[in-house]
């Protein structure tokens, strides 16, 4: 998942997606420079109309700020770095980076831990073993909304769809 927030005249506006091709962006600097692509895609109607023609990028990835200011990258960032550009030209936006420290970090940070947070579950072969070796029955009686529905389903109200 990215993030980020965009501050303007302290009104601040969210964007947030889940990655596209996750297969292709392993490295934490493929995404972050790819999440910069994502963002000024999203909020470019908004540049367009405020007639906003330069924006400082906070990143709290040190490699993806210094690429953007250089106007350079490896070989593997390149590609993503020359659609910034690319789309910075088509807008008439500059773009300039700064890596956040501290307190000013915040935002960033908070992205990067909901990032993380589906990242992990259990193995259901490994409950299933623990709750024998205990020999505890284990049941489970939850509700994520006010919709029943059948067996094993729930709503998901995020994704608006049943679950199984």
């Amino acid at each position: 998942m990215w993030g980020a927030t965009m501050n303007r005249n302290n009104q601040i506006r969210i964007a947030w997606g889940k990655w596209q091709q996750l297969k292709f962006l392993k490295s934490p600097n493929k995404r972050e420079l790819r999440a910069v692509y994502y963002v000024l895609t999203h909020f470019a109607n908004i540049c367009r109309a405020k007639e906003i023609h330069s924006i400082l990028i906070r990143s709290d990835n040190q490699v993806a700020v210094q690429n953007i200011n250089r106007r350079k990258a490896a070989p593997t960032l390149a590609p993503t770095l020359r659609q910034i550009y690319r789309l910075s030209d088509q807008m008439n936006l500059s773009i300039e980076a700064v890596y956040p420290k501290g307190e000013q970090n915040y935002m960033a940070d908070r992205f990067s831990i909901l990032e993380k947070a589906g990242d992990y579950q259990l193995k259901e072969e490994i409950i299933k073993m623990a709750f024998l070796k205990l020999k505890v029955n284990f049941t489970l009686d939850a509700f994520a909304s006010h919709h029943i529905f059948d067996q094993n389903q729930m709503w998901d109200e995020v994704d608006q769809q049943i679950a199984f």
